[in-house]
This record gives structure tokens, sequence and C-alpha cells, in this order.
């Protein structure tokens, strides 16, 4: 059963592409409700017991830091999709912090992968999700992603970025623009 709290009525219509208000929401929305069925996918065992639904969180993570970077790191600059993923670089955000090495990773062989071919697989070798690791702060070493760690650095991240969202979402933000344009990304 999907969390009451994750269940919402998309209600916000006749968006006026300037109210920023609606847009900010409707962002929020999404990140809260993300974020809370990774939550769940996390917390509860599939059907067979064979452990937790973790391609479809590591997917909604996936697109929470996509999402937050797209407004933090391309609020004064035009970028692309794998510099959204610099989030993860900023302290601010993600703490600890992980390398630009590791970023990469999780962009190349996780978020793309996963996302657009459904698989894990990259240079004849299998990258894995794991739910957890004995280290709470480790987010990604050597070749896996860590499902628990990962869920509570994306809740904080998000936390962080309601905090700051008056100074980043603003009319001014190059992905507001973009948005209120209607681009594609």
């Amino acid at each position: 059963m999907i969390p009451a709290s994750a269940s919402s009525s998309l209600k916000i219509s006749n968006v006026n592409s300037h109210d920023l208000n609606a847009i900010q929401d409707m962002i929020f929305m999404c990140l809260d409700e993300s974020f809370e069925i990774a939550k769940y996918s996390i917390s509860n065992l599939k059907v067979d017991k064979s452990g937790c639904y973790g391609f479809p969180a590591a997917i909604l993570l996936l697109s929470i830091v996509d999402s937050i970077g797209s407004y933090v790191v391309g609020k004064d600059k035009e970028v692309n999709v794998k510099n959204h993923f610099e989030i993860l670089e900023d302290k601010n955000y993600f703490d600890p912090p992980l390398n630009s090495k590791a970023r990469d990773n999780i962009y190349t062989f996780f978020r793309c992968k996963l996302v657009h071919n459904a698989t894990l697989c990259f240079h004849d070798s299998c990258v894995l999700l794991a739910e957890n690791t004995d280290n709470p702060q480790c987010l990604f070493e050597g070749n896996t992603l860590y499902l628990k760690p990962f869920l509570e650095a994306c809740k904080n991240a998000i936390e962080t970025f309601k905090q700051n969202s008056q100074s980043i979402i603003t009319a001014d933000n190059k992905k507001i623009k973009e948005v209120i344009k209607g681009k594609k990304r």
C-alpha cells in the first residue's frame, strides 16, 4: 500500500507561467512524493521476500538529485543533465560530499544506465544496489550504491533545498526560465 502522505491530488491547475509560488509548490510536491515512494520501496520487502524494491527506489532518489541539481547548479548558467549531479559535491546539500569521480560514476553507471536501459551493467561489469552499509555516511563505494544512506542524504538535500528556495526559485534562475518557456530540460 502506498503511504497516505505520498498520495496527493495534482490539483495545481491553471498555473500562470510566471507564478513562482505555483512552480515552487509543484517542485516541493514532486520531491516529497518521490522521497516518500523511495522510502516505501526501501522499507518494504518485495512479494517474494527477495529484498526491497531497489530499482524504483534508486531511480526516484537519482531523480531527486537530478531535480535539485538542475535548480541549484543551473541557477546562474545553462547546464547539461550531467552537471546537475555536481550537487553531490556540495557539502550544503550532501554531507559528506562526494568527489567528482564518484559523482561521475553515479551519473554514468546508475542514473543513465538504470533510467534509460533498465540495467546496471557497464563495460563488462555490473554495479550493485545495496540496502545498507556499516557506514551510514557512505552513499557510494567501489561499484555499489547504498540505498538507505542515499535516502537519508536525499532527505537532507530536500530540506536544504526548501530552506534555500527563496534564493533559488526566482525569476532570474536560468532553470526557472526554461521551465516557464516549456523547454525540455
